[in-house]
């Protein structure tokens, strides 16, 4: 009876302590989310600091991009433009296609661009003109009619540097901001080919000191990259794309880093952020890369971002309410951001068929009637205090609640494991067959080599940390069994971090345990043959 019951006990105790490690590989992840938050927050750099190029910043966050193109009349253009400002936008991204501004070469079209310009300027609003698209006659063959890509790269960058630097001459006293290309890395944006960085980057090394020598304030804002997981011949993720960039050394070429982090139906705060994983958060992965290649005192501009209304579009459907909390939502955490430049929402006016996906970002009907995301703009732009003191204290809290329930869970996991008895398991796992002990390393061994979720790696940590207590000798054998395959590490993604363990260090690490507790034994017998002399002396003192 005695045994039943010591039995139900420590199998109690084992479900406590799965229910425990469960528990602790939640906080831990929680832990890392609001770390990463609370570094990507720059607590100690509030968004007036230096330690950011302030030239790269627009006078306000919030942008809207904008096809003033398809305006025929100028005061449609220009209450539009009114309207924008009025919500409280501070600038305006308009692309600038080079197929229609030198239909021939050395030919310039301006008229309709000196326009819209005066029209910007006079509504009080900045302007970030999106450089790209390309005539026939600056076209590779490959790109030529039949075939005919209008967003494919020139076949000589200098007839792009050249056409830049007339359109900076022209308008270098009204434009700042000039972003160079847009989409690079997804086809067709870069032609009939394969997407290249590394031509990309010739292009800026090409263009940007064409420009900056007629416009000496210019500021350079790369192309925005679209979002994408694929890594392949036709589209390469945002992050692997800039990796490549910072390694073809184009660095100096640009003065900011446009992403698009469109929500594609995900909230705001959804906390992953990652490859794989197309959020807004997006952004701070980007952010990431361009600390790691240290570049990390230029601005990022989320030049297009949103959530999409429409039941017929790539981004994903949400609906209007959850639209425009979305929005909110966004706004708020930008806010927060001292390195991000400018917010700017995918289109006011789409200048796309009615039927158009792109109608779902609209903040017009297709009849020209505002729809309700217009005032949600409105309140959201005119609140223009940033995360303040309590917002610090927020993200401080919120840190200190999950190490709180950290040491909570490990004081418990304590408390369960001695219930467990798990001190005697080892000695009860020496006692087995040696087949017993066999297969339980070969299941071991096996789960481990195909496990990727990191969890399930810690789990096998665990067990093998008990298994090598029974028989450290083992641990010796497969330390050298495995020097050969130090190349075949475990990669495990915690949260922004990639951690990379060989299996050599992995059984180093779940060899810990028993070389401490061999060592505090160890210490224990030295302490007490010490203690010994002492005790008998005080002894034989005391007899008659």
């Amino acid at each position: 009876m005695a045994t039943s019951f010591f039995r139900h006990r420590t199998a109690l105790a084992l479900v406590q302590l799965l229910f425990l490690y469960a528990a602790l590989c939640y906080v831990l992840l929680e832990i890392g989310f609001a770390s990463r938050n609370l570094i990507e927050a720059a607590p100690f750099l509030p968004r007036s600091s230096s330690a950011f190029a302030k030239t790269a910043y627009p006078a306000q966050l919030a942008g809207m991009n904008v096809s003033l193109q398809q305006y025929t009349d100028a005061s449609q253009r220009q209450a539009a433009l009114e309207r924008l400002a009025a919500a409280g936008f501070g600038w305006v991204r308009q692309r600038a296609d080079w197929n229609l501004l030198e239909p021939s070469p050395g030919r310039y079209a301006w008229a309709q661009m000196d326009d819209i310009l005066a029209d910007v300027a006079a509504a009080g609003l900045e302007i970030v003109i999106v450089l790209d698209g390309s005539p026939a006659w600056a076209r590779s063959p490959l790109d030529r009619p039949p075939a005919d890509n209008p967003f494919a790269p020139p076949a000589a960058p200098d007839d792009f540097a050249r056409f830049a630097a007339a359109f900076a001459l022209r308008y270098g006293e009204s434009v700042r901001f000039y972003q160079i290309w847009d989409e690079p890395n997804i086809a067709p944006h870069w032609g009939n080919r394969l997407t290249e960085p590394i031509a990309y980057g010739r292009l800026l090394a090409q263009v940007v000191p064409a420009i900056r020598a007629a416009d000496a304030d210019a500021v350079i804002l790369l192309a925005a990259l679209a979002p994408t997981a694929d890594r392949g011949h036709t589209a390469i993720d945002e992050a692997y794309y800039l990796q490549r960039l910072y390694a073809t050394g184009a660095a100096p070429y640009f003065d900011a880093v446009a992403v698009q982090p469109y929500g594609f139906g995900l909230a705001p705060d959804d906390p992953r952020s990652r490859v794989a994983i197309l959020n807004f958060q997006r952004v701070g992965l980007l952010r990431r890369v361009m600390v790691a290649a240290g570049d990390g005192a230029k601005p990022v501009w989320a030049v297009r971002y949103g959530w999409n209304r429409s039941t017929n579009g790539v981004w994903q459907t949400v609906t209007p309410d959850a639209q425009a909390r979305y929005v909110e939502q966004a706004n708020a955490l930008a806010r927060g951001w001292p390195w991000l430049a400018g917010l700017g929402w995918a289109v006011d006016r789409p200048a796309a068929p009615t039927n158009d996906p792109l109608w779902g970002f609209a903040l017009y009907t297709p009849d020209g009637l505002p729809v309700a995301l217009w005032d949600r703009f409105a309140l959201v732009n005119r609140s223009s205090a940033l995360l303040t003191g309590d917002g610090w204290l927020s993200l401080l809290s919120r840190l200190f609640f999950w190490l709180s329930a950290l040491l909570g869970i490990l004081w418990r996991g304590w408390r369960t494991g001695g219930a467990a008895q798990i001190g005697r398991w080892p000695a009860r796992f020496a006692q087995l067959p040696l087949w017993t002990k066999t297969a339980a390393w070969v299941l071991l061994v096996a789960v481990y080599y195909f496990a990727t979720w990191p969890p399930l790696i810690g789990l096998c940590w665990l067990i093998a940390a008990l298994f090598l207590a029974a028989e450290p000798l083992v641990g010796l054998v497969l330390v050298g069994l495995l020097l050969p395959f130090h190349s075949q590490h475990k990669e495990l993604q915690l949260v922004g971090t990639l951690l990379a363990v060989p299996p050599v260090y992995a059984v180093l690490l779940c060899s810990l345990p028993r070389l401490l507790r061999q060592r505090l034994s160890v210490t224990n017998s030295v302490g007490a043959l010490l203690a010994a002399p002492v005790l008998r002396t005080g002894r034989s003192k005391q007899r008659p």
